[in-house]
């Protein structure tokens, strides 16, 4: 009988326990904020017109203006597409919209994204 009541014992301080655990847990408040995007990533996928394939190693720069693109002055940011056909531009204003230039050998090309959003951004072209 002393055996029985060890056992019953240790079996209600043992579920004691797992409801106390159980509290601890529930009960406990994150201290954590939710993730705020304060920037915009803007991603330029350059491929060919017929193709349709990635062209790497093609200028990309990013302008305020479309005279400044045209021009060639004050550029925001300049990269090459990579092996996909992607430049990417990072840390830049939410709500903006920016002239994007592409060089390739035969055309330059001028277009005005649309107005970037938090975190993400894709703009695509075709050149020749």
């Amino acid at each position: 009988m002393k055996y029985k009541t060890l056992h019953c014992a240790r079996y209600f301080f043992t579920i004691l326990g797992y409801l106390f655990f159980l509290n601890l847990i529930l009960s406990c408040e994150s201290d954590l904020d939710p993730i705020t995007l304060t920037e915009a990533e803007l991603h330029v996928s350059v491929s060919g017109t017929l193709s349709g394939n990635p062209r790497s190693s093609i200028s990309v720069a990013i302008y305020h203006t479309k005279n400044d693109a045209i021009e060639e002055i004050n550029t925001i940011k300049s990269a090459h597409t990579d092996d996909d056909g992607i430049a990417i531009f990072d840390h830049l204003e939410i709500g903006k919209r920016y002239w994007i230039r592409i060089d390739s050998i035969l055309l330059k090309n001028i277009k005005l994204s649309e107005e970037l959003n938090a975190g993400f951004n894709e703009f695509i072209i075709r050149i020749l």
